[in-house]
Order: structure tokens, then sequence, then C-alpha cells
């Protein structure tokens, strides 16, 4: 037994459930189990379903395989805002692009687990283009340069790093302002090497002082004789 229902309007089929099983909303021939269209599927269908505001923007839009791509489509007053486009046979990333901007605004690649905000093809777990606003933020720190207070650590001369900075115009082990410009900076090492610069300057200052103390006990004797 083959049996089909429809739902008529001024003479016209609107509504059909076929013998498949199929469901058509506004689809007088559905070709997927839920088929929804406002030009009655007369031409080729986008979808396994299709709901739009207007014939040419999607109110969301699932495409169907054979078109090789599986996206969710948002719009507003009938204009096309963004879409979620998610990992198909073209691409396995998952990625949220705006019509708006014609581009992607986020990005989370299928095979790396690499995040990126504002970028396409993201090289870091996480790569953000634009500004970053935190309560916090925790760097991991390996090596940490506490072994500048070891007995057996060589500090340079202040007249050694004086020779430096007039040949270099930057303090050592710090990368000139060029470099870090054109590369940026990776702020776990860096801070890593600041602190060090602090340590090795702490270091001078109690070396400061005890030449100072040296020199007040000489002028002391100085004065009693």
């Amino acid at each position: 037994m083959v049996i089909f229902i429809s739902l008529r309007a001024y003479g016209q089929d609107t509504n059909k459930i076929d013998n498949t099983g199929n469901v058509g909303i506004g689809v007088t021939n559905p070709s997927y189990p839920l088929h929804i269209s406002r030009d009655g599927g007369t031409s080729a269908p986008f979808a396994t379903l299709y709901v739009n505001s207007t014939i040419n923007h999607g109110g969301i839009v699932i495409n169907s395989p054979s078109n090789k791509q599986s996206h969710l489509r948002f719009s507003e007053d009938g204009t096309l805002r963004w879409q979620f486009r998610v990992p198909n046979q073209e691409s396995p990333d998952f990625r949220l692009y705006s019509w708006g901007s014609n581009s992607d605004i986020m990005t989370w690649q299928y095979n790396t687990g690499n995040v990126g905000i504002g970028v396409s093809d993201p090289d870091s777990k996480l790569v953000v283009d634009g500004k970053i606003r935190s309560e916090e933020v925790k760097v991991e720190i390996i090596n940490a340069p506490d072994f500048v207070f070891d007995s057996d650590y060589k500090l340079r001369t202040l007249e050694e790093i004086k020779e430096f900075i007039t040949e270099n115009k930057h303090l050592p082990e710090i990368p000139p302002a060029i470099e870090m410009e054109d590369n940026g900076i990776e702020l776990g090492e860096m801070n890593m090497r600041l602190l060090k610069k602090i340590e090795e300057l702490t270091l001078y200052q109690i070396e400061l002082l005890g030449k100072l103390k040296q020199l007040e006990s000489k002028m002391r004797r100085f004065e009693t004789k």
C-alpha cells in the first residue's frame, strides 16, 4: 500500500509526507527526511534541513553531503550575518564565519586542536588577533634563574656591561628592539630573563654596598687620626 499525505491550498499541494517518510513543508516532492522551502522546492535543494526568511538568505541551513559542506547559517532581518562551518570533506575544521567582515571569527583545527580567534590558520594552541583582557594569566615556568645567587655564578662586571651596551645598544641576553617588534616575545621566557637581570642588579647593589661600607670605615679611621 502506498500512502501520500498532502495539504492543499487554493487547489495546489503545499505540504506533503510521501511513501518514504520524507516530510515536505512548502515542497511537494521532498528529497530529505525534512525538506522546508519557500520556493516550493522547484529549484535544486540546498539542504536536508532548510529554513529561510527569503529565497537567498537562510535563517538556518545544513547543507547536503553531496555539496561537501556542512554549515549552520544565521541571518538577521533577512540579511546573512554569520555562519558556523562544521567539519566536512573540504575542511575538517570548525569555523565561525562572519559575512559582515568576510573573515573567520573563530577557528578550531581538527587535527591539531589549535584555536584561533580572528585567525584562520592558528599555529599554536591559542592564537588571538587582537587584545586580550583577563583578571589573571598563569604562565608555567620551567627554569627560574635563582642560579644567579649560586657561589660559582660568574657575574659580569659593570665595565663589561658598559662595553656590551656601547657596542650593541641593548642589555646582554635581552633581544634588540627591532627583533622584539618583528617577532614578538615569549612571555614566560622574557619574564625569566628580566627576573635574572633584576637578580644580577641586586648582586651589583650588594657589591656596591660592601664597597661603600669599606669606604665609610676608612673615612672613620682617617677622621680618628
